[in-house]
């Protein structure tokens, strides 16, 4: 199942106002992967409490780095991308972000932010989508990746092409842009590209 919304941001600086401004529910769980060094982590604690949010990172050392960093916030080696049990692994893990406020029935994380860096192939940013977009209860998933942002753009530019090419009385579905328009419900904003 998909999160009722997915935002696209191309560089650190969306991602971080994304982190800032997204609305979210007090008291929501927000799961931070491929934390780094804890800036986007922290900035998302100080919105939600250190007792909600949780930072994960693949690189044992950029963990040990935020906990030195930010020792009052949760963080732990995590790759999202290895294969099986990762669902499980999150679930334990969302149990350290059980801070006053209201509980939910799967006690899992409303928001994720998902950040592999700048140079990570788009094949290892589609499959940690996939993986995370299965966590339970998610409503919001922001993916900083230039590469997918630029798939979104390419695909963008091929439908329209469709759209404006030449029908014919023979024709009797939608252009193929109308359909993917309808499927994804594409809405636009200043800082981002938001896919509901």
């Amino acid at each position: 199942m998909l999160p009722r919304r997915l935002v696209l941001c191309g560089r650190t600086r969306e991602y971080r106002r994304a982190a800032a401004e997204l609305p979210l529910k007090l008291g929501s769980r927000v799961l931070e992967v491929g934390c780094h060094e804890g800036l986007t982590t922290a900035l998302l604690s100080e919105r939600f409490g250190p007792a909600h949010v949780l930072g994960v990172d693949r690189s044992a050392a950029a963990v040990s780095a935020a906990r030195t960093r930010f020792p009052g916030l949760s963080f732990d080696v995590l790759d999202v991308n290895m294969p099986g049990g990762i669902q499980s692994r999150l679930q334990a893990l969302s149990l350290l972000c059980r801070g006053p406020g209201p509980e939910t029935e799967d006690n899992g994380f409303r928001a994720c932010f998902l950040d592999l860096g700048g140079d990570a192939k788009l094949s290892a940013v589609l499959q940690a989508v996939a993986e995370l977009r299965q966590l339970p209860g998610l409503e919001l998933l922001v993916v900083k990746s230039e590469a997918l942002l630029r798939l979104r753009r390419d695909s963008a530019l091929v439908a329209s092409s469709f759209s404006t090419a030449p029908s014919t009385k023979s024709q009797t579905r939608p252009m193929l842009r109308e359909q993917l328009l309808v499927r994804t419900q594409i809405r636009w904003s200043a800082a981002h590209e938001v896919v509901e």
